[in-house]
């Protein structure tokens, strides 16, 4: 669904003026388990976009909004986040340090990355910073039909930060508490965001699920990876905040974490209107790939060569005598035309190369062994009887796990599952050792990852 809002200036600020949606795919004739997906989010349609449709709303968008140029936001589904802590020392380091972790740690290898970077919290010792990347193959998909419906992108912002802007009063600055967790969902999957202290401090896409007890795992091993493994124990509060009735499974189940509170907004258009917000009071990441930006340019371009076009034309058409008039016409247009070619020169070629090499680079654009993903295949394979006491990953070369078994048998059939999965070249089993009382027996797993998936 493509939400599109305008707000404009009111005697209480910024207030809405139009709103209208569009459908980006048509939903299944017959869809099964229509209630239980209604509650998970997927509403009988999945996360793709079909882009026909997509051609069609712009179009419609453009017409009803009497605009050309939209500013947007695109889900964390489609985007890598991160956040960065900097001492102070180093704010004119920041940049290059983040554009460097980016490209070490990308899933995304040999991608090109349009990456933003949004300033969360700086005090006299620590700048805390949000960063997003967007990869340029996606900007080609989208482009095109941002292209076919002749519009252009101006800025570009996170949905996920739309909708926390749009409830920030109501479950933050009004009832503060030293950590929160807001998870979000408005059909196409679960957003969730740690908020310590009043400041983001962590986003994360977890996706649609089928059960509730899938929904609690998710945050809980994502709350393990915040601060270097502080855990769900630490949450004070769980807010939810969705476009549907929330189940009541759902909630009892998240508050074995954490007390949970919903916020009742039946508002389709909160998460737009946090961002066009975000926007209008100059906050807002912005992640505008540089095909777009370009794009922008050239139609900013084309619009005042035609204004000057017809302003030339009207003086030569007054003085139609005065011989010199085309020539100063024509070089006025050639100057532009010029200094245009030499301004996006750079941006041009990056476009051609990266077209040139997405598809190459699709094939390679694998995120199945990412630290979170081998996590929860290792934990979904623990048997009875198992505790894992630590767990090591390192990307590309390997993951070890240790822990604690009431029978040694148990740890033997952890190996064989491991081995069994398919993920590992090779997993090596050091132990059961048992200690004094003999109840409990330690063991370590080293597991190897494929050489062609280490490249």
């Amino acid at each position: 669904m493509l939400h599109g809002i305008r707000l404009a200036e009111g005697s209480d600020g910024l207030q809405r003026q139009e709103v209208r949606s569009w459908l980006l795919k048509e939903p299944p004739e017959d869809p099964q388990g229509e209630e239980d997906s209604s509650v998970w989010g997927n509403d009988g349609s999945s996360a793709g976009i079909e882009l026909p449709l997509l051609v069609s709303a712009l179009k419609e968008a453009a017409s009803f909004f009497k605009t050309r140029e939209f500013a947007i936001s695109v889900p964390l589904s489609q985007t890598l986040v991160r956040m960065f802590r900097f001492p102070v020392e180093s704010q004119g380091d920041i940049d290059e340090a983040i554009d460097a972790e980016f490209e070490k740690t990308s899933p995304f290898p040999d991608e090109v990355l349009q990456i933003g970077k949004e300033t969360i919290l700086e005090t006299d010792k620590e700048i805390l910073v949000l960063a997003a990347a967007y990869p340029m193959k996606s900007a080609i998909e989208f482009g095109s039909a941002f292209e076919e419906a002749k519009v252009n992108i101006v800025s570009t912002d996170i949905s996920g930060l739309g909708r926390l802007r749009a409830v920030w009063s109501e479950a933050i600055a009004e009832n503060p508490s030293p950590r929160k967790v807001v998870l979000s969902n408005f059909g196409d999957g679960w957003d969730m965001c740690v908020v310590d202290d009043c400041s983001p401090a962590f986003l994360r896409f977890l996706g649609t699920f089928s059960s509730e007890k899938e929904l609690v795992r998710e945050v809980m091993f994502s709350l393990v990876g915040i601060d270097g493994g502080i855990g769900a124990k630490n949450a004070d509060e769980i807010v939810l905040y969705a476009n549907f009735e929330i189940a009541e499974p759902v909630k009892s189940a998240l508050s074995s974490l954490a007390p949970v509170r919903v916020v009742e907004k039946d508002d389709a258009y909160a998460g737009a209107e946090g961002c066009a917000t975000r926007l209008a009071e100059g906050d807002g990441i912005d992640i505008t790939p540089a095909t777009w930006q370009f794009s922008l340019a050239e139609s900013r371009f084309i619009s005042k060569a035609k204004k000057a076009m017809l302003a030339v034309g009207t003086l030569w058409t007054l003085a139609a005598a005065v011989l010199f008039g085309m020539p100063v016409a024509f070089d006025y247009m050639a100057s532009n035309e010029k200094a245009l070619s030499k301004k996006h020169e750079k941006a041009f070629k990056a476009v051609r190369n990266m077209k040139a090499r997405v598809e190459l680079v699709r094939q390679y654009s694998d995120v199945s062994n990412g630290m979170l993903e081998i996590l929860k295949a290792v934990s979904d394979r623990l048997p009875e009887g198992i505790t894992l006491t630590s767990y090591t990953y390192k990307r590309g070369e390997s993951v070890k796990v240790s822990g604690e078994a009431t029978a040694k048998n148990n740890v033997y059939d952890y190996k064989d599952a491991l081995v069994k999965s398919g993920l590992f070249s090779n997993v090596e089993l050091t132990g059961p050792t048992s200690d004094k009382t003999k109840t409990l027996h330690k063991f370590d797993i080293t597991a190897s990852f494929a050489k062609e998936e280490n490249q």
